[in-house]
């Protein structure tokens, strides 16, 4: 009897005991099993359930987001450097092609070219001044239109206007052709320092006074003569002046120093072209 019971106590042991390896055996399967179903189909069970093994794809795509993290800040901070460098070339280079511009203005002197004219052909010489006249005439014929338009001048007192200013204009040709033969004859000379001026100060000054008498005197002679209305006295005065003396200065009374221009072309500030050296040695800083 106690041998039966011990046989049936140890078959239920061991059914025990069978029945509990088997459960640790299930555990230890379900612990196996996959949670990664993609990665499982690659058998990489161990990567799949967080172990160091990576699978080929895994580690690519973790490699390839290091490189493009590793990357970016790379390229943050070498375009705005690059952008600088060209930033400050292109500044370098438009001030030195200003430079360049500067110099070449200083060197591109027209006068060497008038002065050769003058001594070998004088007809090209005059054939360049005609060419700045001709502009200069319509220049003052604008300016005369100008002057009658601002004083409300009717049709008989811009006759007398214009009358005026072609005395005026008359008047200074014939003063500088008075002095261009001074200069010719050598009683007027630039042993100074290169202007007939300031080396004839007593003659220099007549000149300009009797240039200054002869602006003053058709001035008041058109202030005198003209009633215009709507125009306050004042700014008559001021505008008349103003269309006398710029008349002085008209390419038409200066074409008689083109018979001494080696002697005169210092002495002209008038215009951008044969007259215009004192203009242009004042633009390039006395150059």
């Amino acid at each position: 009897m106690r041998t039966r019971i011990g046989t049936i106590l140890i078959a239920v042991v061991a059914l025990a005991v069978g029945a509990a390896a088997g459960w640790f055996a299930a555990g230890a399967r379900g612990k196996n099993k996959c949670e990664n179903v993609e990665v499982c189909k690659n058998g990489n069970v161990e990567t799949a359930n967080g172990g160091r093994a990576q699978s080929p794809s895994a580690s690519n795509g973790r490699a390839c987001r290091s490189a493009i993290a590793d990357a970016k800040p790379h390229q943050k901070s070498e375009a705005p450097s690059e952008k600088c460098r060209e930033s400050e070339v292109a500044k370098q280079e438009e001030k030195a092609a200003q430079v360049a511009q500067v110099e070449q203005q200083k060197d591109d002197s027209p006068f060497p070219r008038y002065l050769d004219m003058f001594k070998n052909n004088p007809e090209a010489l005059a054939a360049e001044f005609q060419k700045e006249a001709e502009v200069d005439q319509a220049r003052q014929a604008s300016m005369r239109e100008a002057f009658v338009a601002e004083l409300k001048m009717n049709a008989e007192q811009a006759a007398i206007f214009e009358k005026a200013l072609d005395d005026l204009r008359d008047q200074i040709t014939r003063n500088n052709d008075e002095w261009a033969g001074l200069i010719a004859s050598g009683q007027l000379n630039d042993e100074d320092d290169g202007s007939i001026l300031t080396s004839n100060r007593l003659l220099g000054q007549r000149f300009v006074a009797d240039r200054e008498k002869a602006t003053r005197e058709t001035s008041e002679k058109l202030y005198e003569q003209l009633e215009l209305d709507g125009v306050s006295d004042a700014e008559k005065q001021r505008l008349l002046f103003i269309a006398a003396q710029r008349t002085t200065f008209s390419y038409e009374c200066l074409e008689p120093y083109l018979a001494v221009y080696d002697k005169i072309y210092k002495n002209m500030g008038v215009g951008d072209g044969i007259f215009s050296w004192c203009t242009r040695a004042r633009r390039n800083g006395g150059k």
